[in-house]
């Protein structure tokens, strides 16, 4: 009963938390809106324009004007790469991998070294359950840009949970913290694998290890309180989940 409490109280203090960030980038995201609106009254046939504010009404989750806005920016200059990734986001978000998958190889085709363009089709190849392709557009992605931390991590995500090769996903999460010693993404990922596999010590060392990147981590703090409550020691979980609220600086988000 007690590990049951604790679970939905580290829940709710992470939704609080989280909805306080959003609130934090709503602000963010209407200033520049308001930016883009002018500009566009200025230049209404200008693909970048267009382009820029679509992404800014996406980040919105104004989909359907951003979708509008991606399609005229194509419609001004078809040759341009970057509305044509944008809306196979936008289809990615509306569940339609089909459209998804052609407006990414449309971009593909403008900009064939994208880096990031390779790694959305690995996505939705993956989404698909296309894996001989989704792994193919990761490596490409690699080698486009082998300097590149995002392009091991998603790789290690494919073989940790489409091919349950945990060895090399391991391998690979270590090499892009390698590339970059502050990616807490995967110092996370490799926590989560030893907290699986029950070396909790090993589990402890990559979760504090993203928390000294960041003292403010929300998921850092949440998995070592895990890691706690799986050696039985409730007490020090639930002095973590104190220190996260004190920590937190929520006055800055109000």
């Amino acid at each position: 009963m007690q590990g049951k409490t604790f679970v939905t109280g580290s829940v709710v203090i992470i939704f609080i938390l989280l909805s306080l960030l959003t609130l934090s980038r709503s602000r963010v995201w209407k200033g520049g809106l308001t930016l883009w609106q002018d500009t566009i009254k200025k230049s209404p046939g200008d693909y970048l324009v267009l382009n820029n504010m679509g992404t800014i009404y996406k980040e919105m989750g104004k989909y359907d004007e951003a979708e509008k806005l991606f399609k005229r920016a194509i419609s001004t200059n078809p040759d341009y790469n970057a509305p044509y990734f944008n809306l196979s986001n936008i289809y990615g978000i509306y569940g339609d991998s089909g459209k998804a998958l052609a407006f990414i190889l449309k971009s593909l085709e403008l900009s064939p070294g994208d880096f990031k363009a390779n790694m959305n089709l690995g996505h939705i190849y993956r989404k698909r359950g296309d894996l001989l392709n989704a792994k193919t557009a990761y490596k490409r992605a690699i080698s486009i840009r082998p300097d590149a931390t995002e392009g091991y991590y998603n790789l290690a995500i494919f073989y940790e949970k489409e091919e349950g090769l945990i060895s090399k996903a391991e391998k690979l999460y270590k090499i892009s913290i390698q590339k970059d010693k502050t990616f807490i993404k995967s110092f996370n990922n490799l926590g989560n694998i030893f907290l699986r596999t029950g070396d909790f010590d090993k589990a402890l060392f990559y979760f504090e290890k993203s928390l000294d990147i960041d003292r403010q981590n929300i998921k850092a703090l949440n998995n070592i309180a895990s890691v706690y409550m799986e050696k039985g020691n409730c007490r020090k979980a639930v002095e973590l989940l104190k220190k996260l609220l004190v920590n937190y600086s929520i006055i800055k988000y109000v």
